[in-house]
């Protein structure tokens, strides 16, 4: 099957595509950031950075041409994994005290979502808190560049800021936090974690598959996330088993930049959200959460685009001539469970911990808290339980 045999309900309508001003993507590209920021005039430049960035020599190299170049900086690095809404008001804070006019986000998701904070609080006085929501900024904060370290969550290319609020993720989403910048530079990649670049990994996947579902998406998102899924399918394994390699790297960091560009428009469905939900209960990384829920909500939706999912076959390599759109989005949900075991990422909630008595109240939060419009298939508390009651099990009945 081919994108132009699918039906677009999102053709129907007026669709907007968004994304950064300009994406720099190359091996070394780290190296033009002083001349980014000169393009953007930045005179007091702040960089949101994670603790143990500093230490590593692609990322000295980078802070050291700033120094060169006699700019004036200040580095951030009282970040965290899944940052709390108390960490992102302590960085508004200083950052408005700061006077910075330019930010620069140097890190994974977190960081970046962090750095989006940064930025906002500069011409947005309001306490960050009064911003979890859709358009709610008044306006655009000082220029943004995102450096993704990490190859997954394409927050360097996105109009979303994800925090923890108590047990709850909760988004700031705003065009105006939107990066003017992305960039990707693969070898800032090469020192994740073995288990970061198998979450990260599979939130790219999840990303990308997702969109293809979503009654949002159109031929252009589609046509993102299918490379997307080409590009992960092919490296994310490779990446996992050799952090160093370099091409490996190269294809996850693209991949999941071309994710975030899909799913910024064509927006994700029920994965994200069962992942949003159960994920924070009990610290679950969120790519790896993601990869929990990913055949499950693949799963749950073939029975009602079945033509969608056979295209995410195609991207994955899978030979289906003579197959139905139904076994051979079948043979998808297979072949991402494999690809999930190859990287070791869980096969089910009661590994993470869970009780089975959890899942009603995960299922009711689930759908009070995610709700998904673009879904094209109902999320009711029954239907959402369940897809948990099979993810608690490890039991794909396709």
């Amino acid at each position: 099957m081919l994108l132009t045999d699918v039906n677009y309900p999102s053709l129907r309508q007026t669709t907007t595509f968004s994304g950064p001003r300009k994406i720099i993507f190359g091996v070394g590209s780290g190296k033009d950031l002083a001349k980014e920021i000169r393009q953007l005039a930045g005179s007091k430049i702040l960089i949101v950075t994670y603790p143990e960035a500093t230490t590593f020599a692609v990322v000295q190299e980078i802070t050291k041409s700033l120094q060169s170049d006699g700019m004036d900086f200040a580095v951030y690095s009282q970040t965290e994994s899944e940052p709390r809404i108390e960490v992102a008001e302590d960085l508004a804070a200083y950052t408005r005290a700061g006077r910075f006019d330019l930010v620069v986000g140097m890190g994974g998701g977190s960081v970046m979502d962090l750095a989006k904070i940064a930025s906002m609080s500069t011409t947005n006085p309001k306490p960050v808190r009064d911003y979890l929501g859709v358009d709610l900024l008044a306006r655009k904060g000082a220029p943004l560049i995102c450096i993704p370290t990490t190859a997954g969550t394409g927050s360097e290319v996105t109009m979303f800021s994800v925090l923890s609020v108590g047990e709850k993720k909760m988004d700031v989403v705003s065009p105006y936090i939107l990066p003017d910048i992305a960039l990707v530079d693969p070898l800032l990649t090469t020192t994740m974690p073995f288990q970061v670049t198998a979450g990260t990994g599979m939130d790219a996947l999840s990303q990308a598959i997702e969109t293809i579902t979503s009654l949002a998406t159109t031929p252009l998102t589609d046509a993102l996330a299918l490379t997307a899924i080409q590009l992960i399918a092919r490296w994310l394994k490779v990446a996992f088993v050799d952090g160093s390699n370099i091409e490996a790297r190269s294809g996850m960091a693209l991949a999941a930049t071309l994710a975030g560009l899909a799913f910024g428009s064509g927006k994700l469905t029920l994965g994200h959200s069962l992942a949003q939900t159960f994920g924070p209960v009990r610290k679950v990384p969120h790519g790896v959460s993601c990869g929990v829920a990913l055949p499950y909500v693949m799963e749950f939706y073939l029975p009602v685009i079945p033509e969608k999912l056979s295209l995410v076959a195609g991207a994955l390599g899978l030979q289906t001539r003579g197959a139905t759109a139904t076994e051979a989005g079948a043979a998808a949900i297979r072949a991402v469970i494999k690809l999930a075991e190859d990287v070791a990422i869980p096969a089910s909630l009661r590994e993470l911990g869970f009780d089975k008595g959890e899942l009603p109240e995960l299922s009711e939060i689930c759908v009070k808290e995610w709700p998904r419009p673009n879904s094209p298939r109902a999320m009711t508390k029954q239907s959402v339980h369940e897809v948990f009651e099979r993810m608690w099990e490890g039991r794909i009945l396709t």
